[in-house]
């Protein structure tokens, strides 16, 4: 299937995102390579739902970007000095 092309690209994307997280110099860069490794993993997971017909994974992959995307808000918060109430 010509789908499954496309997921080698996104393994490769995240394998070496993976590696900025381990060996960022900075916190920043870390958290900015692990946002992306799981937008990234998201776009694999909705992948694999259309070849493999298992739809429950764009509901995994919904809740995954989610929670991704409120993890970077509380770490950005937390970098920057302030709580997350402010």
């Amino acid at each position: 299937m010509m789908l499954a092309y496309f997921a080698i690209p996104l393994v490769a994307a995240i394998l070496m995102l993976m590696y900025r997280a381990v060996a960022g110099p900075t916190i920043p860069d870390r958290v900015l390579a692990i946002d992306a490794s799981t937008s990234l993993l998201c776009a694999l997971m909705v992948l694999f739902a259309i070849m493999y017909g298992v739809y429950l994974l764009l509901v995994v992959a919904v809740a995954l970007a989610l929670l991704s995307y409120i993890g970077t808000l509380v770490l950005a918060k937390y970098l920057e000095g302030r709580s997350v109430g402010e």
